[in-house]
């Protein structure tokens, strides 16, 4: 049997450099333990004859032993936007461009006797827009996101088409946005992959789907994965702005 445990913490902050721009940091550590019992694996070496015998030599030179490794990441983010505080007018632009090092220490990976095996850095690169179309309640938001890990690599682009709602209260003067999104991502050479996003408020709920195109897909029938994703974000991202008593 195997087991492993860890522990994580982390520290960010946010500094705004005007009314258009901020910049976010932050850095994460942790502690993990791994392990792994071989004393009910079965290995071919072992057989002799076709009969089994659990004390013969099974030719390997694992460390399977409890080990505790440390492991260190960090990461920032620009962020510009524009019309902040105007709700009304759709007439906006937002930017987000980030990049984050995971395992910057490369954690040891104990398996086997005498050789030493570290985790790759896992470098990623993260980039967000949205663009409003003025006069009418559509934004355009298109997005990349590249990973980068040893010899692995993984690139996704796409772009949403998001569409504004508002709910509004004519007792409190409070518009709260809501929106709903529909688009289509791109991993490369793998995989085209259509979503829907429905915001409210601090929640959001999205739904999407791969369709296989690689080489794989003779054996899939090009058929993927369906994800489902459910998130919380506190401040509400959404902007709130009391209106005037000609606007209700």
């Amino acid at each position: 049997m195997d087991f492993s445990k860890s522990e994580k913490c982390c520290v960010s902050g946010i500094v705004s450099i005007n009314q258009s721009q901020s910049i976010s940091a932050g850095i994460q550590g942790g502690i993990s333990q791994s392990g792994f019992s071989s004393d009910d694996l079965i290995w071919d070496e072992q057989y002799v004859s076709v009969v089994y015998n659990p004390t013969n030599d099974n030719g390997e030179s694992l460390d399977l032993s409890p080990s505790v490794t440390g492991d260190v990441g960090a990461g920032i983010a620009w962020h510009y936007f524009t019309n902040r505080t105007n709700m009304v007018s759709n007439d906006q632009f937002n930017i987000i461009i980030g990049a984050a090092v995971t395992h910057i220490n490369r954690p040891e990976l104990k398996y086997y006797v005498s050789k030493e095996e570290r985790l790759y850095r896992k470098i990623a690169f993260n980039v967000e827009a949205l663009s409003g179309v003025k006069g009418t309640n559509i934004a355009i938001v298109p997005s990349a996101v590249v990973l980068l890990q040893g010899p692995a690599k993984e690139i996704n682009v796409g772009m949403m088409i998001r569409y504004m709602l508002k709910v509004g209260s004519k007792y409190t003067g409070i518009y709260k946005e809501s929106a709903i999104s529909f688009g289509t991502h791109y991993r490369l050479g793998d995989a085209i992959i259509p979503s829907v996003l429905l915001e409210i408020g601090s929640y959001a709920v999205g739904i999407g789907y791969d369709i296989n195109i690689s080489k794989l897909k003779a054996a899939t029938s090009s058929r993927g994965g369906m994800e489902l994703s459910i998130r919380y974000i506190n401040p509400n991202p959404f902007i709130y702005r009391r209106v005037s008593k000609s606007l209700l």
